[in-house]
């Protein structure tokens, strides 16, 4: 059996490996756990909590979700924002270029 999210830890003792908890949400049902996919003490599971999850791969130098959440959410504001100002340059770019044309012929005009 290979590594695999479960969304409870259905297999005795049904806790975490590494820290002996089994959490489960605001209504009391048990949370998602990764099942390390091991027979350990001759037909246990062996479980990871979401929680030490998290915990391990921030030692592997991965943002928690708090943090990825602001992230994405900053990159779609900023993205947002870049999109309305390309827009703008657009639209100035336009005008400014009316105003070079309007230039050329004041200055036809005056040399004639």
């Amino acid at each position: 059996m290979a590594i695999e999210l479960v969304k409870a830890m259905v297999q005795n003792p049904g806790t975490c490996m590494a820290c002996g908890g089994s959490p489960c949400d605001e209504n009391g049902k048990q949370k998602p756990a990764i099942d390390l996919g091991v027979d350990i003490n001759w037909g246990e599971g062996a479980y990871v909590c979401e929680d030490c999850v998290h915990l391990i791969v921030k030692f592997f130098g991965y943002e928690d979700l708090d943090t990825i959440t602001k992230t994405r959410e900053e990159n779609e504001r900023l993205r947002k924002e870049n999109t309305d100002l390309s827009k703008k340059l657009e639209e100035q770019e336009v005008v400014l270029a009316k105003i070079r044309e309007g230039s050329k012929a004041v200055r036809k005009v005056k040399a004639a």
